[in-house]
């Protein structure tokens, strides 16, 4: 696939494939989850922040009025500073009409710091509380709360740790625990494994009741079916060696580009070298009498030759090349049959050695008797 395909970044296992499915849709859902909520907290952690300064604002607005009236400004300034003492406000302020301030400051720090982004973000929201002072339809001047948006946002920061805490830990531990539970219901699926080493090897097949209780019940039929078919795999190879191994003929299989996939007893014995010697060699290098080096294997009917055997004697051999076909009908090898006609060959040759001197003799005796005629002519008056 192209480098950008989503395919190259997909795990190879099944169970890879559900873990990283079900890490990406837990990620998101508690992504999404704690998005919302941190929304849902600001929104109303602002609120509520506003609406606490204006209840404040309207709680003080009465006394500060009296004081205002009669110029009592300690009294002010006291409730200034009770009003900023537990309050999200930096300061608390009265300015007149003639522009004096009273100002009282908040006299501890934040106990939780914000990050700046979280506190900008607050800044930006909030607005100061300003009411105006009056009395019998006079006014005496403003009474303005100044919001400290470290002290809001210090609760909200406090908050979104702990649920990203939690949510931490909920993503680990539900990773650990989706992880176990596919190890042991998709862990068996590896045992295919076992099924494919055995058929290959010609060995006995895993037992049916090697997946543990906890496997799901698709998979478990599903070994089922590879055991029968591996079953009648097996069968179907001890029934064709047995078969082969009947064939008094050699019997070699060729791939594609030549190399021996298959040989039977007969053929090993034509050759007089063990199996390990003889599958996956070229037939060019192990028969270049029988087959051609020049890389031409086009089929043929009986065709006699001569086969080296390992100690040097020679065999003839009628051969047959037939081909094999694929589905589609292209060839992907071929099967080499070899009988051994050496004794019948050498009886060939004997019988045809004879007949020549019969012939001679027939022919000697033919020349005689046609002398002996010639020779009772010329007596005869």
């Amino acid at each position: 696939p192209p480098r950008w395909h989503p395919v190259r970044w997909l795990p190879r296992t099944l169970a890879g494939r559900v873990f990283a499915l079900y890490a990406l849709t837990l990620g998101l859902m508690l992504a999404g989850g704690l998005g919302l909520f941190y929304r849902h907290q600001f929104t109303t952690g602002l609120a509520a922040a506003q609406q606490r300064a204006e209840a404040l604002a309207a709680v003080l607005r009465p006394s500060v009025s009296d004081s205002a009236v009669i110029g009592d400004y300690d009294t002010i300034r006291r409730g200034l500073e009770r009003v900023v003492e537990d309050a999200d406000f930096s300061q608390a302020e009265f300015i007149d009409l003639r522009g004096a301030a009273l100002v009282a400051p908040a006299g501890s720090a934040p106990g939780v710091h914000a990050p700046d982004w979280l506190r900008d973000a607050i800044a930006s929201q909030l607005y100061d509380v300003n009411l105006p002072i009056t009395a019998g339809g006079r006014d005496y001047g403003v009474l303005r709360l100044r919001f400290d948006p470290q002290r809001v946002a210090g609760p909200l920061w406090e908050q979104t740790r702990i649920a990203l805490l939690l949510g931490a830990f909920a993503m680990v531990a539900g990773l650990l625990l989706i992880r176990v539970t596919l190890s042991r219901w998709l862990g068996p699926l590896s045992r295919v494994q076992q099924v494919e080493e055995a058929v290959r090897r010609g060995g006995a097949l895993p037992a049916s009741g090697m997946l543990p209780g906890s496997t799901p019940v698709e998979f478990q039929e599903t070994f089922e079916v590879l055991g029968r078919v591996a079953a009648t795999l097996q069968a179907q190879r001890v029934q064709a060696a047995v078969t082969l191994g009947a064939i008094t003929d050699g019997v070699f299989t060729l791939d594609a580009e030549g190399r021996v996939l298959l040989v039977n007893p007969a053929g090993l014995a034509m050759l007089g070298l063990p199996v390990e010697q003889v599958v996956g060699r070229g037939a060019e290098t192990l028969m270049p009498e029988v087959i051609r080096l020049d890389g031409r294997r086009d089929p043929w009917e009986t065709r006699r030759t001569t086969m080296v055997h390992a100690d040097g004697r020679q065999l003839v051999v009628d051969t047959t090349l037939s081909p094999i076909s694929g589905p589609e009908g292209r060839m992907v090898g071929h099967v080499l049959a070899c009988r051994d006609v050496s004794e019948q060959h050498e009886l060939d040759l004997r019988l045809r050695a004879e007949t020549a001197v019969r012939e001679a003799a027939l022919v000697s005796l033919r020349q005689v008797l046609e002398g002996l005629a010639d020779e009772t002519t010329v007596l005869r008056p």
